[in-house]
C-alpha cells in the first residue's frame, strides 16, 4: 500500500501543512490537539500502525514500510504537494529519536520549516553534539574521538576516569566506564569496535538531572525538570534493579539553573521551536555540566509523568504552538515520582506482585510480570511494572521511591 488520500476532508487554507511521523504511542496527544485546531495533517505511517492510530482528522495518509529511508518518502511528499496545490507553510515532524535524521534530511530537501539536516545530525551524533554545544558557555566533559585516543593515548593524561560511548545510540546502550587506557583498549579490541563510531568523555561525578521542554520562538512554552534517583550506568550491573526518577518543583533553584543551561544549549543548536529532552550533571561542588540532548519528547512515558506534576502535557502544548494558538499555562506544583522494576538478564522465576503495593500517594500502577520469561539483556527497558506517585516534597518522593525499591524482589536464573 503506497498512499491513502482521504478525499472527504477539506483543506484548511492558511493552516500549516504538517507531515507527522506518528512513531510513538504518545503521538495521540499531539494528534488530538492538531485535529481539534483543524490543522492540515498528513500522517506518515507503517501499514501496521493504521489500526492503532487515530486517522479521523487527517487530510492524507502516507504508508511506507521502508520507514526510516528518507528517499522513500520524497516521491510521496511531492505527490501530496501537487494534490494540495495552494502555497502554505510546511513542516515534517517526528517524535522518535530514530527518525530525527530522516526528518532533518526531508525538511532540508524540500526547504520546509522545522529541524534541518545539520541540526538533526548534531542532536544524533554525540561527537557533533559536543562540538556544537561548545559555543554555549555551559560546561562539558572533556571529549575526544575514539580514533584520536587510540592514535595518541596521552590525550587522556590528567583524566582519572572516562566513558566510552557510541556516537549514535541512545540511553546507556553501549556505554563503558573505563578507569585507565588499558581497560579502554582491551574493551575496544575484544568488542572489535570501529573507532570512528565512538567517542571518549571525561567521567563527571554527580547527580544526573533531566529537563523536557516545548520550545516556541526560542522560549519554553512548557518545561519540567527532574532527577534520576540512581546512577543509570549501574542499573545493568544489578540483577534485581529498578529505574527511578522524580520531578522538581519549579521553585527549586536547581530547576531554574537547569532551565537556564538548557536555553543556552538550545541557542547553540539554533533550535527555537520543537520538543527537547536534555540531561545535565550537577557535581558535588554544584557545577552544571551538559550531558546529552535530543530534539524529541522524553521516553519512558515521561509525557504522562510530567503532566502529573504540572497539569500540563508537553505534546498538547506543542500542538497548540504548531497551530498558532496560545498554549495553556496553568501550572500546579506537585512532585511526581516513578519507579520501573526491571528483572536483569535471565529467566524470571519469582517476583513481588506490584498490586500488593498500597499507599495513598500512589497514582497509578502497571504490571507486566511473566514468570518463566527469558530476558536476553540487562536493559532497564525490560519492565516488570511501574508505580507512579505524587508527593508534596522532593525528599518525601525520593524516600518513598527508595522504600518501594527495597520492598520489591525478583529472582532470575
Amino acid at each position: 500500500m503506497e498512499k491513502i488520500i482521504i478525499e472527504d476532508k477539506n483543506f484548511n487554507d492558511g493552516k500549516t501543512l504538517i507531515f507527522l511521523m506518528a512513531d510513538i504511542v504518545d503521538s495521540k496527544y499531539l494528534l488530538e490537539t492538531l485535529y481539534k485546531n483543524k490543522q492540515n495533517v498528513i500522517l506518515m505511517l507503517k501499514e501496521k500502525w493504521l489500526k492503532t492510530t487515530d486517522l479521523s482528522g487527517a487530510w492524507a495518509i502516507m504508508v511506507e514500510e521502508d520507514y526510516d529511508n528518507p528517499k522513500a518518502w520524497i516521491e510521496k511528499i511531492e505527490e501530496i504537494i501537487r494534490l494540495q496545490k495552494t502555497d502554505c507553510r510546511k513542516q515534517i515532524i517526528c517524535l522518535s529519536e530514530k527518525n530525527i535524521e530522516t526528518v532533518g534530511f526531508l525538511n532540508s530537501y524540500f526547504n520546509f520549516e522545522g529541524i534541518k539536516e545539520k541540526q538533526a545530525e548534531a542532536f544524533r551524533d554525540k561527537l557533533l553534539m559536543r562540538e556544537t554545544a561548545s559555543s554555549s558557555g555551559v560546561l562539558q566533559p572533556r571529549f575526544f574521538a575514539l580514533h584520536d585516543v587510540m592514535n595518541d593515548p596521552s590525550l587522556l593524561n590528567g583524566i582519572n576516569k572516562y566513558i566510552l560511548k557510541p556516537r549514535k545510540l541512545w540511553g546507556s546502550e553501549g556505554v563503558k566506564v573505563c578507569d585507565n587506557f588499558q581497560v579502554l583498549n582491551q574493551h575496544v579490541q575484544e568488542k572489535k569496535l570501529e573507532s570512528d563510531q565512538f567517542l571518549v568523555e571525561e567521567f563527571i561525578p554527580g547527580d544526573l538531572y533531566f529537563i523536557d521542554t516545548t520550545q516556541a520562538d526560542g522560549e519554553p512554552a512548557f518545561y519540567s525538570v527532574g532527577v534520576y534517583v540512581q546512577d543509570l550506568l549501574t542499573i545493568a550491573k544489578n540483577k534485581n534493579a529498578y529505574f527511578m526518577a522524580h520531578t522538581l518543583k519549579r521553585t527549586n533553584p536547581i530547576s531554574q539553573r537547569i532551565l537556564q543551561a538548557h536555553q543556552k544549549i538550545a541557542k547553540a543548536f539554533k533550535y527555537d521551536d520543537g520538543l527537547t529532552h536534555m540531561e545535565f550533571f550537577i557535581t558535588p561542588n554544584e557545577q552544571i555540566y551538559f550531558c546529552e540532548g535530543a530534539a524529541r519528547p522524553p521516553g519512558m512515558s515521561f509525557i504522562e509523568f510530567h503532566s502529573m506534576t504540572t497539569n500540563l502535557n508537553a505534546l498538547q502544548i506543542y500542538g497548540e504552538t504548531l497551530s498558532g494558538s496560545q498554549p495553556l499555562t496553568q501550572y500546579k506544583s506537585n512532585v511526581a515520582g516513578m519507579i520501573s522494576f526491571t528483572p536483569g538478564k535471565g529467566k524470571l522465576i519469582s517476583c513481588t506482585n506490584i498490586d500488593e503495593f498500597n499507599d495513598p500517594k500512589i497514582v497509578k500502577k502497571e504490571q507486566n510480570i511473566e514468570i518463566g520469561k527469558e530476558y536476553e539483556s540487562d536493559s532497564y527497558l525490560h519492565e516488570l511494572g511501574r508505580i507512579y506517585l505524587k508527593e508534596d516534597s522532593e525528599d518525601a518522593c525520593a524516600s518513598k521511591l527508595n522504600h518501594f525499591a527495597s520492598e520489591f524482589h525478583c529472582e532470575v536464573i
